[in-house]
C-alpha cells in the first residue's frame, strides 16, 4: 500500500518570526501584537527601499506633506498640488510587500454594530489608519540605500505621533539603522477619481516626454503665454505652443502608426476606476475623436520633476472631458498617477484664462 506523506507547509507566521528574530525585543513584540490583532497599528516589510525613496523624492517638490491611508488591502495616497490643478493618486497593494499587516481601530455605531453589519456607514468608508508625514524628511532618511537593503515600517496607534523605520543593510540583522519619524497632525483630503471611459491610451518613453517638455520650455520666452496644446488623434500626438500666428509656433509631433521611431501605441481594454485600476482596465472609445486641450507649461514642468523618478515608460490616458492622466510604476510596489486639469473654453470658443475645468 502506498503511503502519502503531506509535505510541511511554511506558513506566514514563520516568516513573521524570521523578521522578529532580527529586531529588538520591544519592536518584535509590537510586530507580533499587530499581526495577532492584539495591538492597533500597522507594519510592512519590503526590500524595494529604492521605490519608497523614489516616491518621496517625486513628492517632495510638489507637496510639503502627504497622507498615507493604510488599510488591510494596502496603502493609498491622494494629494493635490499646483494650486489644485494637479491631483496625485498612488496605490500600493498589500500583496506587493514582503510582509504587510494593518490592524486599525474597529469603529462601532451607537447600536454596537460594526460598519457593514447595520449599514450605518457607507461600505467604502472602511476601517483605516491615516498618517501624515513630510516626504522631504523621509527621502533624506532613506536616500543612502543599497540594492540589498531591507526596510520595516512600524506604527503603534498608542504612540500616534511617531513612525518607526528600521533599515537592515544586506538583508540581515547584523546591523540596524533606526529612525523615529515625527508625524504630522493632518486629515486625508478624501477625494476619489471617478469612473471614466478614456478615448486614447498612449505609451511613450520617459526620455521622450522629458525632451518635449524641456524643448517647449526653451522656446517659452518667445511666447506671451505658457499654455501648451496637446492634440491627440489616431495617427499622432502633438505638443505645441503658439502666439496665434504662423510665425510663432513650437511643435513636437509623435507619430503613432506602427513601425515608426517613437514607441507610442494604443491599447483596448475595460472600464474601471481611474484611481485604483491597472493599465489593463480602461476602455478605449470607438469613435477615435481628435482631442485638443491646453495645459500650463509650468504644471507640466512640475509634473516632470515628480515623474523623473521612473526608469520605465510613462502612460498617458487622454479623455475628451476629463483631465489628462499620467502614470508611472513605483518599483514593484504599485503605481503613481497624476491628473492634470486643462484650460476651459467659453461658449463662443474663446479662451478663458482664469477658468480651469476638471
Amino acid at each position: 500500500m502506498t503511503e502519502f506523506i503531506e509535505a510541511p507547509i511554511v506558513v506566514a507566521k514563520d516568516a513573521i518570526e524570521a523578521t522578529c528574530s532580527i529586531m529588538n525585543a520591544k519592536d518584535a513584540n509590537l510586530l507580533r501584537g499587530i499581526d495577532s490583532g492584539k495591538k492597533k497599528g500597522f507594519f510592512f516589510k519590503t526590500s524595494d527601499v529604492a521605490a519608497v525613496c523614489d516616491l518621496m523624492y517625486g513628492f517632495r517638490d510638489l507637496v510639503n506633506e502627504v497622507c498615507l491611508v493604510v488599510t488591510k488591502q494596502g496603502i493609498k495616497i491622494g494629494e493635490s498640488a499646483c494650486a489644485d490643478n494637479l491631483f496625485l493618486f498612488a496605490n500600493f497593494p498589500s500583496k506587493h510587500f514582503t510582509h504587510f499587516c494593518c490592524n486599525p481601530h474597529t469603529k462601532e455605531g451607537s447600536d454596537g454594530k460594526k460598519k457593514g453589519e447595520g449599514g450605518w456607514e457607507d461600505e467604502e468608508d472602511e476601517d483605516k489608519i491615516v498618517i501624515a508625514l513630510e516626504p522631504r524628511k523621509v527621502h533624506s532618511l532613506l536616500g543612502n540605500n543599497q540594492q540589498r537593503d531591507t526596510m520595516v515600517w512600524l506604527y503603534d496607534e498608542n504612540k500616534p505621533d511617531n513612525l518607526t523605520i528600521l533599515r537592515y543593510p544586506h538583508e540581515n540583522g547584523s546591523s540596524e539603522n533606526r529612525y523615529e519619524l515625527k508625524l504630522l497632525h493632518l486629515t486625508e483630503t478624501g477625494f476619489r477619481a471617478p469612473r471614466e471611459t478614456i478615448d486614447y491610451m498612449l505609451v511613450l518613453n520617459s526620455a521622450t516626454m522629458t525632451k518635449i517638455v524641456n524643448g517647449l520650455t526653451s522656446f517659452s520666452h518667445e511666447f506671451d503665454n505658457d499654455w501648451v496644446t496637446i492634440e491627440c488623434s489616431q495617427d499622432k500626438v502633438q505638443f505645441s505652443m503658439t502666439n496665434g500666428c504662423l510665425i510663432s509656433h513650437a511643435i513636437f509631433t509623435l507619430i503613432t502608426k506602427s513601425g515608426e521611431s517613437e514607441p507610442v501605441k494604443f491599447k483596448r481594454s475595460r472600464t474601471k476606476d481611474v484611481q485604483n485600476t491597472s493599465d489593463d482596465d480602461f476602455e478605449i472609445g470607438v469613435e477615435e475623436p481628435v482631442i485638443s486641450r491646453k495645459y500650463r507649461l509650468v504644471h507640466l514642468n512640475q509634473l516632470l520633476k515628480c515623474f523623473s523618478i521612473t526608469r520605465n515608460g510613462i502612460l498617458l490616458y487622454i479623455f475628451k472631458d476629463y483631465p489628462i492622466i499620467f502614470e508611472i510604476k513605483i518599483g514593484g510596489l504599485g503605481e503613481l498617477r497624476a491628473a492634470l486639469l486643462f484650460k476651459a473654453e467659453d461658449e463662443e470658443g474663446g479662451d478663458d484664462g482664469d477658468k480651469m475645468e476638471n
